[in-house]
C-alpha cells in the first residue's frame, strides 16, 4: 500500500512586528546639490562677513576703520589700501627744474695780462619739462584673519627736460682792448696744408671777443615692481611701501668755445675770422634701484617721501673738435698724437639717488593733484669741463675720460592722477 504522507503546515510568526509608520528617509544621492536647510545655513552665515568695497569683501575680525575721505564705509585699509583701489592710475606731471652749477672754467683773460683773468663761467638756466606714471594695480591678497595683506604694481615712468642752456660772452674791459685765450695752442695747426688765413692760434689771441656756452640734455626711464607690504588692520593714516626696479638715466652735454680774431665784425659774419672747440660728451646709466614710498594721509590730502637708490654702469662718450667757423679742420702738429676730432668711450660706476616729496590732494574718488619738489644726485659722472686741456694739442689727454664728478639736477613739478 502507498506510505501515508505528514500534511503539509504553513508556520506563522507568534509576535509579527507592528508595520512603521512612517517610511525609512531615502539615501541622499552623493552628487545632489545643496538641501534648502543647508542653503539657508550658507545664507546665514554670509551675513556674517565682514565689510566689501570695489568687490573685495573683507574679514569680519579686521573691524572697520571708519569712513573714507569720500563718505564711504572701509574697513582696515580703507580708501588707500592697494586691494580696494583702482587697477590703473595714470599720472602727468610738469617738471621745472635745473642743474648745479659747473665747474669754473676760465678761458679768457685780459690781452698780455695773464693775471687778469675773465671768468667764463655759464650759469644754466631753468627748464622745462613733462613726466609720464603707468601703474598697474594685481595680485591682491586675500585678507587674513590677523591682518589684512596689500597687493602688487609694475610701474612704468618717464620724464625729460628740454635742453638746459647757458653762455657768457667776454670782451676787454677797457675800450678798443683785447682778449686771449687761457688754453696753449702750441703745436695746433690745420690739417690742409697751404690754408690761406690765420693760423689756429691767432684766432684765439689778441681776440675781439670770446664765447663759451652749453647746452644739456636728460631723460629717464624707469620700470619699477611695487609691493604694498602686510600691515595691521588699524594701522592709522601711515602708509609704506617698497619697491625694486631697473632704469636708464641719460645726460648729454654740449660744450662750446669761440673766438672772434681780431679784424672780425662779430659772431657769425666771417666764419674764417673765428676759431672753435667742442666737447660732446653723453653719460648712459643702466642699472638697478631700490625705493620706499612713505604717505602719510588725513580725510582728501596726503603728505608723501620717496627715496630711490641705485648702483649703475654708466657708459661714457666723448666727442672733442677743434675747427675753424668755416669747418676747416685743426691738427695736431706732434708725432703719434691722433688729429682731430678726438672720440673715445669708457665705462664706470655710478651712484644715482633721487628723493620727491611733496603734496597730494584726492578731490574726487577717481582724480587727484599733486605738487611736489626733486632732487636727483648722481656720481661718477663726466661733464664737458673736465675735459678740456689746456694744451689743446694734447689729443691723448682729451681721450683720456676723466669721470669723477657729480650732477645733481633739482626743482619742482606738479600735476595731475587718475585712477580706472
Amino acid at each position: 500500500p502507498a506510505p501515508a504522507r505528514s500534511p503539509r503546515v504553513r508556520a506563522e510568526p507568534l509576535n509579527p512586528p507592528p508595520p512603521p509608520i512612517n517610511p525609512p528617509a531615502p539615501e541622499r544621492d552623493p552628487v545632489a546639490g545643496p538641501s534648502v536647510v543647508d542653503e539657508m545655513l550658507s545664507e546665514s552665515a554670509a551675513g556674517d562677513d565682514g565689510p566689501s568695497m570695489g568687490g573685495y569683501s573683507l574679514d569680519a575680525s579686521c573691524g572697520s576703520c571708519g569712513t573714507g575721505p569720500f563718505g564711504e564705509a572701509v574697513a582696515s585699509g580703507g580708501f588707500c589700501d592697494p586691494c580696494l583701489l583702482q587697477e590703473w592710475q595714470v599720472s602727468v606731471s610738469a617738471l621745472y627744474m635745473t642743474r648745479d652749477d659747473p665747474n669754473p672754467l676760465s678761458t679768457t683773460m685780459e690781452a698780455g695780462s695773464p693775471a687778469d683773468g675773465l671768468g667764463t663761467y655759464v650759469p644754466m638756466d631753468w627748464s622745462g619739462g613733462g613726466e609720464v606714471r603707468v601703474l598697474h594695480r594685481f595680485g591682491c591678497i586675500p585678507y587674513l584673519s590677523n591682518g589684512c595683506s596689500g597687493g602688487w604694481a609694475i610701474e612704468g615712468v618717464f620724464w625729460t627736460l628740454d635742453s638746459l642752456t647757458g653762455s657768457v660772452t667776454r670782451r676787454s674791459s677797457s675800450p678798443g682792448g683785447l682778449v686771449s685765450s687761457t688754453l696753449d695752442f702750441t703745436d695746433v695747426s690745420y690739417r690742409r696744408s697751404g690754408l690761406s688765413g690765420l693760423d689756429p692760434g691767432d684766432l684765439f689771441y689778441d681776440a675781439r671777443r670770446q664765447r663759451v656756452s652749453r647746452n644739456d640734455d636728460v631723460y629717464n626711464v624707469e620700470l619699477n615692481l611695487i609691493r604694498s607690504p602686510s600691515i595691521p588692520c588699524a594701522f592709522g593714516p601711515l602708509e609704506m611701501s617698497w619697491s625694486v626696479g631697473a632704469r636708464l638715466f641719460q645726460f648729454d652735454e654740449d660744450w662750446r668755445y669761440v673766438s672772434l680774431a681780431d679784424g672780425g665784425m662779430d659772431f657769425g659774419i666771417d666764419p674764417t675770422m673765428e676759431g672753435f672747440l667742442d666737447n660732446n660728451i653723453t653719460n648712459t646709466l643702466i642699472g638697478a634701484q631700490v625705493g620706499a614710498d612713505v604717505a602719510y594721509q588725513v580725510d582728501k590730502w596726503g603728505l608723501f617721501f620717496r627715496p630711490r637708490v641705485g648702483l649703475y654702469n654708466n657708459h661714457i662718450k666723448n666727442h672733442f673738435a677743434a675747427y675753424r667757423g668755416d669747418g676747416a679742420p685743426f691738427a695736431a702738429d706732434t708725432a703719434g698724437y691722433p688729429d682731430y676730432p678726438v672720440s673715445s668711450s669708457t665705462n664706470a660706476v655710478s651712484f644715482l639717488t633721487e628723493v620727491d616729496a611733496g603734496l597730494e590732494w584726492l578731490f574726487s574718488p577717481r582724480w587727484g593733484v599733486h605738487l611736489g619738489y626733486r632732487a636727483t644726485v648722481v656720481t661718477g659722472i663726466g661733464l664737458a669741463d673736465h675735459q678740456i686741456p689746456h694744451f689743446v694739442a694734447d689729443t691723448p689727454a682729451i681721450a683720456d675720460i676723466d669721470h669723477n664728478a657729480h650732477l645733481i639736477l633739482h626743482g619742482g613739478y606738479a600735476g595731475v592722477s587718475c585712477q580706472f
